[in-house]
């Protein structure tokens, strides 16, 4: 018998379980900050600075956290296992 590799089960869990978080609908003003932003993260990374991309990333994820109405202490949780 032949089983899934395991990133493609994980992949699936994944898509499953952020299905199911609870999240408001983004606004088109919301969905165009976000895409200007990552395209400063772009550039930024393109050309090395590392300051102006740490300070675009963390917009975005402002952006993120209010998204999925996180709390501070889920973001503190989150920020924790990122690091």
């Amino acid at each position: 018998m032949l089983l899934p590799r395991p990133d493609v089960v994980n992949d699936r869990l994944r898509t499953q379980i952020l299905q199911t978080v609870p999240h408001s609908p983004a606004t088109d003003a919301k969905k165009a900050k976000r895409s200007d932003l990552a395209e400063k993260c772009a550039a930024a990374k393109a050309s090395g600075d590392e300051k102006s991309l740490a300070y675009h990333e963390t917009r975005i994820d402002a952006i993120v956290y209010e998204l999925f109405q996180l709390t501070t202490g889920e973001i503190r949780l989150v920020e924790s296992a990122a690091s």
